[in-house]
């Protein structure tokens, strides 16, 4: 009986299952829509104005997420994520994350903080 129980691959509990940021090798669509509405938010557009130009898993080097700020410290060590651009009245705009959903606006090498955490006339992140 012991030899029969190692065939059988065990059973996931319900709620089990893996969720979406949890990485599949495809930006998951919950990551895809926060990366929306933050750029209908920073550009002052509709979603259905928004198209993804380009959608990658990626290994960043370290917390900045391939988007330092000078002065800052990171962690130092690979962070797995995504590179997502997406593309609002003729513009493009380069959504840096981890996994988690944690991101940044990476703009001529600066970051820029989610909408929702900037505060009026601030500018790159602190």
């Amino acid at each position: 009986m012991e030899n029969e129980s190692k065939k059988m691959p065990p059973a996931r509990a319900p709620g089990e299952e893996r969720t979406p940021l949890q990485g599949t090798g495809e930006v998951p669509q919950q990551l895809l829509a926060i990366f929306q509405d933050d750029l209908a938010r920073r550009a002052l557009v509709k979603h259905d104005a928004i198209t993804v130009l380009s959608a990658t898993e990626h290994q960043w080097p370290d917390g900045s997420l391939g988007c330092p700020q000078p002065g800052m410290m990171y962690t130092q060590m690979i962070v797995p994520g995504y590179r997502v651009v997406l593309g609002a009245g003729g513009n493009r705009y380069a959504y840096h994350s981890d996994r988690r959903g944690n991101f940044v606006v990476c703009s001529n090498g600066m970051p820029f903080k989610p909408v929702k955490e900037q505060v009026k006339g601030e500018s790159p992140a602190e």
